[in-house]
C-alpha cells in the first residue's frame, strides 16, 4: 500500500470506532434514562447523604470535572433551602454505581427521607431543569 491510502485507511478506522463508540454511548445512556423514568426505579440515597426539608441534591463529579463546581453552584443558588452535596464518584464507586454514573456530573435530587425523584447528566441536563421545572421543586 502506498502511504496515502495508508493514512487514509487509519483515518477511516478512526471514524468508524468514534462512530461505534458514540452509538454505544447514546444507547447506555438511553437505557439508563428509562431505567430511572418509573418511580421508585432507583434506590433511596444512602442515611448519610439523605438531609432534611425540602430535601438534597447529590452532585456526583471526578477529580478532573470543570463543569461541577458550576452545577454546585447553580443549584445552591436555584435552591437555597435544600441540601447540595458533592460526592466524587472516583471515591465511592459503590455509589457511582448504584445510581450509573457514567458521566460528570451526574444529579440525583431526593426527598429529605431519600427517595429518588430526579436523575439528571451533565451541564445541559441541570440547566434544562433549571429552566423547565423551574427552581421550586
Amino acid at each position: 500500500m502506498s502511504d496515502p491510502a495508508v493514512r487514509l485507511l487509519v483515518v477511516a478506522v478512526l471514524v468508524a470506532l468514534v462512530a461505534a463508540a458514540s452509538w454505544a454511548y447514546r444507547r447506555r445512556s438511553a437505557a439508563d434514562a428509562a431505567r430511572g423514568a418509573a418511580e421508585g426505579e432507583w434506590p433511596d440515597l444512602p442515611a448519610e447523604l439523605a438531609g432534611g426539608p425540602p430535601g438534597t441534591w447529590v452532585v456526583f463529579s471526578t477529580p478532573m470535572c470543570v463543569t461541577c463546581t458550576t452545577v454546585q453552584a447553580d443549584l445552591e443558588r436555584a435552591f437555597p433551602g435544600h441540601r447540595v452535596v458533592k460526592v466524587d464518584a472516583t471515591q465511592r464507586p459503590d455509589l457511582a454505581d448504584r445510581y450509573a454514573v457514567r458521566r460528570a456530573p451526574t444529579v440525583i435530587r431526593a426527598t429529605p427521607s431519600g427517595q429518588v425523584r430526579n436523575r439528571l447528566v451533565g451541564l445541559e441536563g441541570v440547566r434544562a431543569h433549571l429552566a423547565g421545572a423551574g427552581a421550586t421543586a
